[in-house]
């Protein structure tokens, strides 16, 4: 099994690509196709920057925006921030491979537990992949692959897998994503740039969204972060800072203690003009007086953005 191919889209979807190529090839008699490197994967729709910035001027009252480079995210992440990426096209296929993608630092032993809670909301014990440089996976695994669509599972070094844990299966194992130049000139010199910083060439890499599909759309995208705990969003040349959601929502009280510190104002619900409310998963569970229905009748005019338990 060491010449096995496996194609961007390897499931029911990829079917249409399949039946092209068959008839292209062999009905057709047009000679194979030979690439440089890989087949190319990002084949959705590319947003330019008027559209990006069109987009943020939506929610300019609700957000902090501020133009960064690369060496800037590269910090951030450095500081332990989640950070999701967006530009270019989007991906083919079920895999984020750094266009539509959330990011973190690999070296972190709470960090996958901490994506899963603040931002995946899922079991604990779901795994994240690595995103490696191509020249750097000898290094790092038992064996040399070409892994450009995150398909094959390798097994770490031994003198390796400890220096990233939040990547590592309990086997030793991870499911790798290898980065060209020639695959994502961006991501590549992105993940360069962290190597240079943190001394590894990899970079915690799981998709951009919340139990819905990977974001589409710079919209999708705003909608997803500012309903999830992640840190920052980087266009990759402009990035919205979140500071514990008090940066983002242009509403402070939420912070003083409405919808945030039940026992200030007991169990009755304040009598208050509220535009946006965070309902506790506990609280509702534990009291049906703070039902969504209940909460509906008290605010109707109020934004119910979740069910978010981690955010106290």
């Amino acid at each position: 099994f060491d010449s096995i191919y496996t194609p961007p889209v390897p499931y029911d979807a990829g079917l249409p690509i399949g039946a092209a190529q068959y008839i292209y090839h062999n009905e057709l008699g047009n000679d194979r196709i030979k690439w440089s490197d890989n087949s190319p994967t990002y084949l959705g729709e590319t947003y330019d920057e008027k559209t990006v910035r069109f987009e943020l001027d939506k929610v300019s009252e609700k957000v902090s925006i501020q133009q960064v480079n690369d060496d800037d995210v590269v910090n951030l992440l450095d500081e332990q921030n989640i950070i999701s990426v967006y530009g270019g096209g989007s991906e083919s296929g079920r895999r984020a491979l750094g266009n539509r993608s959330i990011l973190a630092d690999p070296r972190s032993t709470e960090m996958k537990d901490k994506i899963n809670e603040r931002v995946k909301h899922r079991q604990w014990y779901r795994p994240f992949a690595p995103s490696i440089l191509r020249e750097e996976v000898n290094s790092w695994f038992d064996r040399e692959v070409d892994s450009p669509y995150m398909s094959f599972c390798l097994k770490f070094k031994e003198d390796m897998k400890d220096k990233v844990p939040a990547v590592l299966h309990f086997d030793g194992t991870a499911r790798l994503q290898t980065v060209s130049k020639n695959d994502n000139k961006w991501y590549h010199g992105f993940i360069s740039k962290w190597f240079k910083k943190s001394g590894v060439p990899i970079v915690l890499n799981t998709s951009f969204n919340d139990r819905e599909p990977i974001v589409e759309t710079p919209e999708h995208a705003i909608n997803c972060f500012m309903g999830t705990n992640i840190d920052y969003l980087y266009f990759f040349n402009v990035s919205i800072g979140n500071e514990f959601y008090i940066s983002i929502w242009n509403y402070p009280s939420l912070y003083d203690g409405y919808f945030i510190n039940w026992a200030e104002w007991g169990d009755d619900l304040p009598d208050l003009e509220l535009d946006l409310i965070f309902l506790s998963i506990e609280k509702m569970l534990s009291n049906p007086k703070y039902s969504v229905d209940v909460i509906r009748k008290k605010y109707p005019n109020a934004k119910i953005v979740g069910l978010i338990k981690e955010l106290w």
